[in-house]
């Protein structure tokens, strides 16, 4: 996989610039997770891939990767021991990652599985299983010491709009108000300046079923806020945040058209900006994190014929 580094500011260095570091350590794949914890990056524990693109089942590989930016250097961690599959979602709290959910077409299955990964000592441990049910395609991000989940498509009642709150220091999950925009699978979800973001996604399948709203959530009043719609792809987007701002990219639209488009979303203004288009070109189901002020971002399929990249 190759994966790119994003920079915002960086001395002797152009701002809002792509470069290129070193391919994933891992085999290419779409749909995998990604998140950062103290310095350094996780890509890895669910995705997949077709060894023949046409007949074969496809392969859901559960292995996790390290990214070191100081060496530019991939290393392979504690596989993932949960139902390996794909759309699973991640997020961080207290130095430690929580995953899991997800699905596999090879069976097929739902998952409700969920999982936190501890970095310090490289273990998994199972813990209350997401408090709405086998889901595929959802969204997850963390405010605080609470991590959130929601939307995504079930396996007895098509897409959801169900939010829930993750605490880990209980080990519960509480159901919170409904999001504020249509059921959807495949929206993205991200955290900004204490306040969540879920947007985007896919409602049925349809050529006007595909959403580019966005709606912010408040933890004090448990409420949702419509904003600015987005100018981009409508699903398969990667985002990630750098201080006070959410970045976004890629994805595919109703055509199946996949797009390299780069927006950067100021909260404070309700506003996108285009930035220079994603350096590793067009592509969907791609992973990103933030590290400090630069983001980085690679994998996915760069076409609608399953071509899965490596690159980062």
């Amino acid at each position: 996989m190759l994966i790119l580094l994003f920079t915002t500011i960086v001395e002797g260095q152009n701002p809002d610039s792509w470069s290129r570091v070193a391919n994933f350590g891992g085999t290419p794949r779409n749909g995998a997770v990604a998140f950062s914890i103290n310095g350094l990056g996780f890509v890895g524990s669910f995705g997949f891939y077709n060894a023949d693109t046409f007949g074969a089942p496809d392969i859901n590989p559960k292995d996790l990767w390290q990214y070191n930016p100081l060496t530019n250097t991939w290393t392979q961690k504690a596989s993932y021991p949960g139902n390996a599959g794909y759309g699973g979602i991640c997020f961080t709290i207290g130095g430690k990652a929580y995953v899991g959910v997800g699905y596999s077409n090879n069976f097929p299955q739902y998952y409700k599985d969920f999982w936190e990964y501890n970095p310090a000592n490289d273990t998994w441990t199972q813990k209350a299983d997401f408090g709405g049910g086998p889901r595929v395609d959802m969204i997850g991000f963390s405010i605080g010491n609470k991590g959130y989940a929601g939307t995504g498509r079930s396996d007895t009642a098509g897409q959801k709009k169900d939010f829930w709150e993750y605490n880990p220091a209980t080990d519960t999950w509480t159901q919170k108000a409904d999001f504020g925009g249509d059921a959807r699978s495949g929206a993205v979800g991200l955290s900004i300046s204490g306040s969540g973001y879920i947007g985007f996604g896919v409602k049925s399948i349809g050529v006007n079923h595909y959403l580019r709203d966005l709606w912010q959530y408040d933890t004090l009043s448990n409420s949702w806020t419509q904003k600015t719609d987005f100018e981009g792809a409508s699903a398969g987007v990667f985002t990630f945040t750098i201080g006070d701002n959410g970045f976004l990219g890629t994805g595919y639209d109703s055509t199946n058209k996949t797009y390299s488009e780069f927006f950067r979303y100021y909260p404070l203004t309700d506003t996108w900006i285009k930035k220079d288009s994603f350096g590793g070109g067009v592509r969907e189901g791609a992973v990103a994190f933030s590290i400090g002020n630069k983001g980085y971002a690679g994998l996915g399929d760069t076409t609608s014929i399953t071509n899965f990249s490596k690159d980062f």
